[in-house]
Formats: structure tokens, sequence, C-alpha cells
């Protein structure tokens, strides 16, 4: 286990934050969202520092990287409290549990389209392209796994 981005990511208690790895190019992308924002971190750039990381299990090896990049993908004034997160080919997809909108990005953090999900705001949580390509999200609020059609309009 490494860390890559120590202290620079907030969470919010009771809303989960997404990682997705693109394993074409390399990246991670990250949903901060007690920052408000999208990041990508190339964890290729980051060399290993010297700081060892509390572990709970054995582990073959571990400890902080230091010098990843760092990039945020944000819109403008665009996200509250991003959460799930999801990658298909060139495209992202963010649930925003603030807002209940999931919106459409593409790897560079230009906002393609947005969905209104017209739930409660607190609901959105995990999301996931299924392989019919609709967006598959669990509900905070009621437990539930709600489906959305990403090529819906808002």
């Amino acid at each position: 286990m490494f860390r890559y981005v120590a202290g620079q990511l907030q969470r919010v208690p009771e809303v989960p934050s997404h990682l997705v790895y693109d394993a074409d190019s390399g990246l991670l992308y990250v949903a901060d969202t007690g920052n408000a924002r999208l990041l990508s971190v190339d964890p290729k750039t980051a060399t290993r520092g010297a700081n060892p990381i509390t572990k709970y299990e054995t582990l073959q090896d571990s400890g902080e990287m230091v010098g990843a990049t760092v990039v945020d993908l944000s819109p403008p004034d665009l996200l509250q409290q991003p959460s799930g997160l999801a990658l298909s080919g060139s495209t992202l997809y963010v649930a925003d549990t603030a807002t209940s909108y999931i919106y459409v990005l593409d790897t560079s953090g230009k906002l393609l389209k947005k969905l209104n999900t017209q739930l409660p705001p607190g609901t959105l949580g995990g999301l996931v392209v299924g392989p019919d390509e609709l967006l598959y999200f669990t509900d905070l609020l009621t437990g539930v796994v709600r489906r959305a059609d990403p090529s819906s309009t808002d």
C-alpha cells in the first residue's frame, strides 16, 4: 500500500469519495469530496518518500510516495460534493451527492453534459457504467441501486 497525495484530500463524513484508474493513460481520477473537486493523479511521476505509513495488516511493501503530478480537473463552480466516479473510454461520470446531479466530463475536465436525477440532496453515492452503457448508482438514503441513462438530456 502506497500513499500518493498525503494531506491533499479532504473527506466528508458518511459520503464516499471514489477513485477510478485509467489503465490506458496510467492516471488515477479522484473525487475529492471535502475540497469539492475532481483530480487526476499521475503516480508515474512520484518517488518514494522517507515517511512510513501506518498499516493494519502485513504487506509486502508500503510507504509514502511524493511528487506525483496532481491536476485539478474541476470545471469552475460546478462540483459541490463529488462522490461516485466512473470512467468509460475517455468519459468521466461524476455523481455529486450535494446536488444529486451526475456530471459527464471528458478526461481533461470539460463538461459535456449534466444529468438531473431529480433525487433529494444526499442521495448519490457509488457509480458504475454497466455493460449496457447505462449508469448504476447507489442511493445513500434508501440503500437501493438506481439506474440512469447517460444519453438522456437535462
